[in-house]
C-alpha cells in the first residue's frame, strides 16, 4: 500500500484541501470523534480555514 507522502508533500495536501474547501460556499461539518483520524482532520481543516491566505 502507498502512502499519499510517499507521492506528495504536506504542503501539497494543505494546497489541495484548501482548494475543496473554498470551492464550494456550502459549510463542512465535519465528524468527530476524538480519535487519531478525526483529529487530524480537524487539525488540518482548521488550519486551512483560518489561515491568511
Amino acid at each position: 500500500m502507498n502512502s499519499y507522502f510517499e507521492e506528495n508533500t504536506y504542503e501539497e495536501l494543505i494546497d489541495e484541501i484548501k482548494y475543496v474547501y473554498k470551492s464550494d460556499e456550502r459549510t463542512w461539518i465535519i465528524g468527530y470523534s476524538g480519535g487519531k483520524d478525526s483529529t487530524t482532520v480537524v487539525e488540518l481543516v482548521y488550519e486551512i480555514a483560518f489561515s491568511e491566505s
